[in-house]
């Protein structure tokens, strides 16, 4: 409400001109704390993101580990049902 009280007093005693500014100023300062929250939420969200993308990071690890034991597995020829009962040997 002091604002407003200003803002008539000052358009009282000096003209549009200094409403014009007046209202330039209010707008400027809108838009920075708008830029502000917008800076704020990116910031938020990328630490998400990089949160999300460790979780993948640890998964895809995870698969790779696995991949690999089937890899050695199938390798040594020990992935084969038969040859892990000694089926194979006969």
């Amino acid at each position: 409400m002091d604002e407003m009280r200003w803002i008539v007093d000052v358009a009282k005693a000096n003209g549009i001109g200094v409403l014009l500014f007046v209202a330039l100023f209010f707008m400027l300062k809108y838009q920075a704390k708008a830029a502000k929250d917008q800076r704020q939420a990116d910031a938020e969200r990328e630490k998400q993101n990089f949160a999300l993308l460790n979780g993948f990071l640890e998964t895809l690890q995870c698969q790779i580990a696995q991949l690999s034991r089937i890899e050695n597995k199938m390798d040594s020829n020990h992935f084969c049902p038969m040859v892990r009962r000694g089926a194979g040997n006969d």
